[in-house]
């Protein structure tokens, strides 16, 4: 039988105990009828994290990816494939050596290890907690453990997500948690190929790994992942004038300014020129990029009305974006979860990477001098 979706609860204890209920359900009807099995691999016992693809689970993966490929490349986006292991130093220059990490919280009693702010998404959804505030937020809010329901341990940890591995006898080296940092580090060649004209669209569709602290949301958090990401390499001043968008100005999407959110206000229905017209996008670029990924849901199947855009506040956002939307679908599990990250980074990525390799990837042409281009960037995760 189809599982079908709970009911809705009264507070967020009994949501989060409605939706660990659906999702039991859910996995289990997904196992008995081939769609996906695990933790992998089951003989063994399992590792949480990993999972197998049965028969229907490949087919129907397939078709998300096919969808997604297809959108990406009507709209002129070519695929690449990359190594998911490579040397330390790529991750320094990236900063996930340094800073890719999760807050980490443990049990007094029985020592279970939780990630902060994904426990707190489900106990509290839609309600945004500052990293300097978990702790305070905690205790005021009386958050047990799931497991035991005893208190935490009062100290928040950081625990890197980072996956290591060795290269012939001794380099140092890591399975990549995103497929993005992969794809910057072509550019050259992608700029020979694209014959030394900007701009131009790339994208990746490959598994990457991350160390998650306690994975529990089935494939919504896992160690092994299918991401697709796509880039689009552009000029600063191509930013404003940028042909394509003329096509989807007319559209309208939900959505959910930081303004908008800051006053409880919902996300408001309105037409890409508008968004961009009243200040939510500094150019049309950046607002046809993020046009393209809530179409790439959108092509996929997923039901309009379950979709919103929400925009990052200036304090939320990472110090390298200009500016970071996130396509947020609802979920019958977890309610609205981010599935998509839209991020103008600029020119941080390729600046990064010249200064640790050496090779300068400023790059011109006949009506540009030498610069480093910037990088608009679609992330999500296909499983």
């Amino acid at each position: 039988m189809t599982p079908t979706a709970p009911p809705a609860p009264a507070n967020a204890q009994q949501a989060a105990k409605a939706a660990a209920e659906f999702l039991q359900e859910l996995s289990s009807f997904a196992q008995q009828k081939g769609f996906i099995w695990g933790p992998a691999p089951e003989i063994y016992g399992g590792l949480s994290g990993f999972y197998d693809y049965g028969p229907l689970g490949k087919l129907l993966k397939n078709n998300v990816e096919r969808a997604i490929r297809d959108t990406f490349q009507v709209n002129d986006f070519w695929e690449v494939e990359c190594p998911t292991v490579m040397q330390a130093k790529v991750w320094e220059a990236s900063g996930h050596l340094g800073g890719f990490s999760d807050p980490l919280i443990v049990c007094s009693k029985c020592k279970a290890n939780f990630r902060v702010d994904r426990l707190l998404e489900e106990l509290f959804p839609g309600k945004f907690v500052k990293p300097e505030n978990y702790l305070a937020f905690i205790e005021e809010n009386g958050v047990t453990c799931p497991s035991c329901q005893s208190a935490f341990n009062k100290e928040i940890k950081k625990h890197s997500l980072m996956l290591r591995t060795t290269v012939g006898i001794d380099i140092e080296a890591y399975n990549r948690p995103e497929t993005a940092t992969t794809t910057y580090l072509p550019f050259p060649r992608y700029f020979e190929f694209f014959r030394k004209k900007l701009p131009f669209g790339v994208f990746q569709i490959g598994k990457a790994y991350r160390n998650e602290i306690s994975p529990r949301q089935f494939v919504l958090r896992m160690r092994e992942f299918t991401q697709a990401e796509a880039q689009l390499f552009i000029f600063g001043d191509q930013k404003s004038a940028f042909t394509p968008y003329e096509r989807i100005k007319d559209d309208t999407l939900p959505f959910w300014s930081w303004k908008l959110q800051e006053g409880q206000l919902p996300p408001a229905a309105m037409t890409v020129s508008d968004a961009l017209a009243n200040g939510n996008f500094k150019n049309k670029a950046y607002a046809y990029t993020v046009w393209l990924a809530y179409t790439v849901f959108t092509n996929a199947g997923v039901p309009a009305d379950r979709i919103r855009l929400r925009q990052h506040a200036p304090d939320e956002k990472a110090f390298y974006a200009d500016d970071a939307w996130d396509i947020e679908v609802k979920l019958n599990t977890f309610g609205w979860t981010e599935m998509c990250g839209v991020h103008d980074r600029t020119t941080y990525d390729l600046t990064q990477h010249s200064k640790f390799s050496g090779k300068d990837l400023s790059v011109s042409d006949e009506t540009h001098k030498k610069e480093i281009p910037h990088i608009l960037e679609i992330a999500f995760g296909v499983d």
